[in-house]
Order: structure tokens, then sequence, then C-alpha cells
């Protein structure tokens, strides 16, 4: 390949690992992880660096699974916009987090960072005076959750 082509490959593979890096959002991330890795791929085994190409051929596959994933994550959000808004789908993609009695889950006027699913107890909103319990969803999903396509 010709000296200039290979660094061209080299240039762009910077410039989509750069935006992978920038996007503040899970699909354009992955997908310029995508192409990096792709470009990656190419320019290290242009000039024989195969410890990097080893690393690309690696992040590939798990780059583009973790786009199927989120792919069927947005497909069960629809589906379930169109349903009953029931937020069982969601369980498979959260953590368990426990709360004592009286503990604060989030506070007015935070930047929201999480959603809540109530598997057991009762949740009070103070300021309403509202008692929420199991099957509950609280919180608010917002860009930093990835969901935007």
């Amino acid at each position: 390949m010709e000296r200039y082509s290979t660094e061209m490959i080299g240039i762009a593979t910077a410039g989509a690992s750069l935006y992978a890096a920038y996007a503040k959002t899970m699909m354009p991330l992955r997908m310029a992880a995508v192409v990096a890795n792709f470009l990656g791929l190419l320019y290290c085994w242009s000039e024989a660096i195969y410890s990097i190409f080893l690393l690309n051929v690696a992040l590939l596959p798990l780059n583009v699974f973790r786009i199927y994933s989120m792919q069927r994550l947005i497909r069960g959000i629809d589906a379930a916009i169109k349903s009953d808004l029931s937020a069982d789908w969601l369980l498979p993609y959260m953590r368990p987090e426990r709360f004592k009695a009286g503990e604060n889950m989030m506070a007015r006027g935070e930047y929201a960072t999480a959603a809540y699913y109530i598997v057991s107890g009762e949740v009070e909103i103070v300021e309403t005076g509202e008692t929420f319990g199991k099957g509950t969803l609280l919180g608010e999903w917002s860009a930093p959750f990835g969901v935007d396509r």
C-alpha cells in the first residue's frame, strides 16, 4: 500500500477514535468505534503493528455486539411506549441498589443520573406526599443514558 494511503487510513482511524470519545450518546459512540476498529485493522496490518491489530480484532466484535444490544434496548423502549408502559423489560439492563428506610434516593433539582424500579418496599415523594410501591418506575430518563438514536 502506498505510504500516503496508509497515513490517510491512520489519520481517519484517529479521527474516528476521537469522535467516539467525543460522542455523548451510545449509538454514535459505538458506530464510530466500529469504524475506528476497522480502520485500525487496516492501518496496523499495513504497518505491521500486530499488537494493536490484535486489540482491534478483539474490540471490533465487542463494539458490534454492543450496537446490537443497544438496538434491542431501543426496540424494547419503543414497544413499551406503544404498550402498557410496563418497566419489566428493563430489568435485565438494571443493577440492584438498596436504600435504608428514610434514606434519600434523589433530591429535587438534581441532574438525572438514574431511574429506579421499585422491587419491594415503598418510596415517599416528600414534596407531594405521594407513596409508591412495588412495580413503580421513578426518576427520569435523559440523554446521559445513551438511549438517543
